[in-house]
């Protein structure tokens, strides 16, 4: 029974230490382009309480990324998501996040890493307060309550093979990333003065338009 024993604690340790590990640090720190949204022609830093992710799209069938990259429906239903945390203030500076994640999941090895940070309408992240039943509800499932969005993406954002020792098992995502661009939202400047730009989701921008044009009908008709 003793041997049978050892045996099995041998076992279980031999698949510990094979067990593929992936790390993805991702950060928008001082120091690096800060994460921003623009309303109604102002540029303001990205409330604290926002969702930021890490992951991928399931591009199975030919999906491309960049050409659905205005439509957050099409994205959501194709989205992998690896780790997800808030945008909070750092060292004083608002729209900073710092954050890291890890997993197991093979599934993600070799394919490209996309940073996506959201805007809600009320500016919570369900991480933040679980005790919220409205913030359990931010970001809604449907996304409903998005109203801006950035999806960003670089040449060497690439998901690492967990089975390799450290570092080799890492990969660093920051937003002054050489080659990062902005499939949905702006990159801006250089790192120390620039930004990551969030734009009002595609629907909310079309009802902005169209409450003008009444508005402009409006003023013709008087």
């Amino acid at each position: 029974m003793k041997y049978f024993s050892s045996i099995c604690v041998l076992a279980l340790g031999i698949a510990s230490a094979g067990a593929a590990t992936i790390q993805i640090d991702y950060s928008a720190a001082p120091g690096e382009r800060a994460v921003q949204i623009v309303t109604t022609a102002v540029t303001s830093a990205l409330p604290s309480g926002n969702k930021v992710a890490v992951g991928t799209f399931d591009t199975a069938g030919g999906f491309d990324v960049a050409a659905n990259a205005g439509s957050i429906s099409a994205l959501a239903s194709r989205w992998i998501e690896f780790d997800s945390k808030s945008i909070r203030t750092i060292g004083g500076e608002d729209g900073r996040f710092s954050e890291s994640g890890s997993g197991d999941d093979a599934g993600f090895v070799g394919k490209p890493i996309y940073l996506w940070i959201f805007k809600t309408a009320t500016n919570v992240d369900p991480q933040v307060d679980f005790s919220d039943p409205v913030a359990l509800n931010a970001p809604a499932a449907d996304f409903s309550d998005i109203t801006g969005y950035g999806l960003y993406n670089a040449p060497s954002w690439t998901f690492p093979d967990g089975a390799n020792p450290a570092p080799a098992n890492l990969a660093l995502i920051t937003s002054d990333d050489a080659g990062l661009v902005a499939l949905n939202g702006g990159v801006i400047g250089p790192a120390t003065t620039g930004s990551l730009t969030l734009i009002p989701e595609p629907s909310t921008t079309s009802l902005a338009g169209l409450t003008v044009m009444i508005c402009a009908l409006r003023r013709r008709r008087r």
